[in-house]
């Protein structure tokens, strides 16, 4: 895995602060809305340049700060974010601030880090606009993976504003995650319109979660359904989650070394395992991931479609005709 502390894909979108930031990054308010877990993130279809709702925006950078003495005291940059992160109802009690300039609307731009959660770009607009490091950042890692020389607009600079994985990881214990934490980023939204975290997991399968109207939920990487749903999970770390689980009861012999999910129903839900050199199986947990039953490949065709891990038994021979005789 690489370094902790980077970041990955969010929307397309690029931040462009000489108008206004992305409409999804605005505040960390979820939206009251039903969640897709499972589903995976939805793409933001926005251009560079471009804000949600297709809206366009100057590519002009926030012009510098004034200097001289007519410049802003430390003191009076942090009173006037603070006022800003409470008009824009980020949750930010502010602990450092900077003043970024303005943009093309003459509207000063500033950089706050919280005292817990994320850091905001703050805009003095009308209404006031916050918008969340970590998802400014992630939307910054999906421009790059794209174009290395995209123009990613104005970033989070405070020291206290660029360890996300800080951040992610209390949103994961919040969510349930017990895992060690090694990997985190906001990777997208939900078709809740909810902002949608994935995280690594250290030696075992990762999760994406989402903070919904009602609380957070949480959903295992290997239950998205494709390989690359989840960037810090590997098919190894996958497998050692399935062998954790298989721990729980009487299963056949088998050294895993292949895991899919397959569904659930209102028995359970099931899983394939893959055995080196040996027939694979299908087992059924319940709700806790204890292991209820498990069904031999090679007689379970009619759950879930049957094994697809484990190679299917070659057809017997079709016997030989009986040798007609010379009358």
């Amino acid at each position: 895995m690489f370094n902790r502390n980077l970041l990955v894909a969010f929307c397309s979108a690029v931040l462009c602060l000489a108008g206004v930031a992305p409409a999804m990054a605005q505040t960390t308010t979820p939206a009251p809305s039903g969640t897709a877990t499972g589903t995976g993130p939805r793409g933001e279809q926005v251009l560079p340049g471009r804000i949600g709702g297709g809206r366009s925006v100057s590519t002009n950078r926030a012009s510098a700060p004034q200097r001289g003495r007519n410049a802003p005291s430390p003191e009076q940059i942090k009173a006037s974010a603070q006022e800003l992160a409470t008009a824009a109802n980020t949750g930010c009690t502010v602990t450092e601030a900077a003043l970024r300039g303005d943009n093309a609307e003459h509207q000063h731009v500033y950089e706050a880090a919280c005292s817990t959660g994320p850091g905001f770009i703050l805009i003095g607009a009308t209404p006031p606009q916050g918008y969340d490091c970590v998802v400014l950042f992630g939307q910054a890692d999906t421009s790059r993976s794209r174009d290395p020389a995209a123009d990613v607009g104005l970033q989070c600079q405070l020291p206290a504003n660029n360890n996300v994985l800080a951040v992610v990881t209390g949103y994961a214990h919040e969510a349930g995650v017990s895992c060690t934490v090694d990997q985190g980023s906001a990777v997208g939204k939900s078709s809740g319109d909810n902002v949608v975290y994935e995280v690594g997991c250290a030696g075992t399968d990762g999760y994406r979660i989402e903070k919904t109207a009602t609380g957070w939920s949480k959903t295992e990487c290997i239950k998205l359904g494709h390989s690359d749903a989840c960037k810090y999970s590997t098919p190894d770390e996958q497998i050692a989650s399935l062998k954790a689980f298989l721990a729980s009861g009487q299963t056949p012999a088998c050294d895993v070394n292949g895991a899919r999910y397959m569904g659930a129903n209102a028995n359970g839900s099931f899983y394939e395992a893959k055995c080196a050199g040996a027939d694979g199986f299908i087992v059924r947990f319940n709700n806790e991931m204890a292991v209820q039953q498990a069904y031999p490949c090679a007689t379970a065709q009619r759950i879930g479609g049957g094994c697809t891990l484990t190679p299917a038994p070659a057809a017997a021979p079709a016997p030989a005709a009986a040798p007609t005789t010379q009358r």
